[in-house]
């Protein structure tokens, strides 16, 4: 077992409610360090991912790993912790709730794969002067716990300044979305006319969803593109974007962006796969009586129904193949190969080539603790759902 050790170099990379994550780009490329703020520990959370997630949609979740920290190395993460929580990092506002003993698990952490590192060989980061991440957040972003979308875009450019014009070797896109109820609620009433997230919306917000995510798994085509669609279009700049967010993506980047993404999940079937691992609970919160034991399969069917999707869209310039061929005997084909092996679909669109590919972060297993709550949601969505 790896120990990581404060000579590494560490650096805040973001947080959640229960996490936060760090970075150490020398040490250890393409890869963040996860350490826990609450909840379960790292050798549990990496026993049930190993033995439970991993047996079920392997092919599509981050990889793990359980790493040692060494005595000293929880009290060197809240300084770097502290020392950037009074302002934005990573695009996010960071929480003031950071005090110094907040790492409740100090000997153990998860390393986690980094979504978006370009990690082939002699790639774009041994290459590009600069690297610059502008992060998106959805038109109705601040809706995202009512019900509405609450997605964000990063938008990564590499670029090699060694000219008067700067020229773009590589371009990443990450979409960061929660599918969440793909699979029908077993709780919905049998004349339902909404999915379990559209009702949802609808009591959160009083409005109905852009969009229904259920039409994302879809057998019809066209209601699976309107809904990536819908997705990529709330990137865009329009009239009903929150006051303050000034960052977007032009119509023809989100045009884009969809064509490839529908064409990639008519040959990836993660979505399907995420209903299907929901669809194993047949009861539904409202099932179980207020003494009785919930099951595996509902809790599990819990976690998959938050569990965070990270599409990677890259795409290498032509330039880049030039600068490749030139300073290291690199050709498309050997590029290709590097980005196959790391689950990659290769997209062509017009002669330009695309690659993408998926994974599933979030997959902590769900507390039965939050029962009362799952509850009395599911109790009052019923007069939603019709």
């Amino acid at each position: 077992m790896k120990t990581i050790k404060v000579s590494d170099n560490w650096k805040f990379f973001a947080q959640g409610n229960a996490n936060i994550l760090l970075e150490s780009p020398h040490k250890y490329s393409g890869k963040l360090l996860r350490l826990k703020k609450k909840g379960p520990p790292s050798t549990q959370i990496f026993q049930f991912y190993e033995q439970k997630v991993v047996p079920l949609i392997g092919n599509f979740v981050a990889k793990l790993e359980l790493v040692r920290l060494e005595s000293q190395f929880a009290a060197y993460a809240n300084l770097i912790c502290e020392e950037h929580s009074r302002g934005p990092i990573a695009g996010q506002e960071v929480s003031a709730q950071i005090y110094p003993d907040f790492i409740s698990d100090k000997e153990y952490g998860l390393l986690i794969e980094r979504v978006g590192h370009d990690s082939t060989e002699n790639g774009p980061s041994s290459l590009a002067t600069t690297a610059t991440t502008t992060t998106i957040k959805s038109a109705d972003s601040q809706e995202g716990a009512g019900g509405g979308l609450g997605a964000v875009l990063h938008k990564t450019v590499y670029q090699m300044n060694d000219s008067r014009d700067p020229v773009t070797l590589y371009s990443n896109y990450i979409l960061e979305f929660k599918p969440k109820w793909l699979a029908p609620s077993p709780n919905a009433p049998g004349d339902a006319v909404r999915c379990r997230n559209c009702a949802l919306g609808l009591y959160r917000t009083g409005k109905e969803p852009a969009f229904c995510r259920a039409d994302l798994t879809s057998s019809n085509y066209n209601l699976r593109f309107q809904a990536i669609k819908c997705i990529f279009g709330s990137f865009t700049a329009d009239e009903s974007r929150s006051e303050g967010v000034v960052s977007s993506i032009t119509t023809a980047e989100a045009a884009l962006l969809t064509e490839l993404t529908a064409q990639f999940l008519d040959q990836c079937d993660i979505l399907n796969q995420l209903k299907t691992v929901q669809a194993r609970d047949t009861r539904g919160i409202l099932d179980y009586g207020p003494d009785e034991e919930l099951g595996d399969e509902f809790l599990m069917a819990m976690t998959f129904r938050d569990a965070t999707i990270l599409l990677e869209i890259a795409h290498y310039d032509s330039s880049m193949t030039e600068t490749q061929s030139s300073a290291n005997n690199n050709n498309d084909s050997g590029k290709d190969t590097e980005k196959t092996e790391s689950g990659y679909l290769t997209l062509d669109r017009g002669g330009d080539k695309y690659y993408v590919r998926a994974k599933l972060v979030d997959l902590d297993m769900k507390q039965a603790s939050r029962r009362d709550r799952w509850a009395k949601t599911e109790r009052e969505l019923l007069k939603y759902y019709k």
